[in-house]
């Protein structure tokens, strides 16, 4: 698909940057559903499909951010999203790397989950309007 395609050419493009050196990349998202919960995870995966494609190693590391949840009932479906995610985290370390794959893509299995590291940082309160700023500084 194009969005391999494109990860590729900036996989390539930071290698010859750093000179031949591993390439270090980095996901940043927040784990309380849409984007970031979703495509850190598909991500991962893909950069460490090129990385194999390539024969190359890098530095795949994972920033998320994860809020403690408001007692609003708005807080519920956040709260799930980040549950979940965590949980999908946790599966592929317990099963070195077992990933169903990607569609569109040959079929790969991983003998190790996609991220060398992953850091989780608190985002304050969801929803409230100020905590968000304890992820930031």
């Amino acid at each position: 698909p194009e969005c391999y395609e494109i990860i590729r050419t900036k996989i390539e493009h930071l290698h010859k940057l750093q000179r031949g050196s591993a390439p270090r990349i980095y996901l940043v998202g927040s784990v309380h559903g849409g984007t970031g919960s979703v495509l850190a995870l598909e991500f991962a995966f893909l950069i460490k499909l090129v990385l194999d494609d390539l024969d190359q190693r890098g530095l795949v590391q994972a920033i998320l951010s994860v809020a403690s949840t408001s007692q609003s009932p708005l807080g519920e479906l956040p709260a799930a999203a980040a549950l979940s995610t965590l949980q999908e985290i946790c599966h592929y370390y317990h099963t070195q790397g077992l990933y169903p794959g990607i569609p569109q893509l040959p079929a790969q299995h991983f003998s190790e989950p996609p991220w060398n590291h992953i850091y989780t940082v608190h985002g304050g309160t969801l929803g409230h309007r100020y905590h968000h700023q304890s992820a930031i500084e």
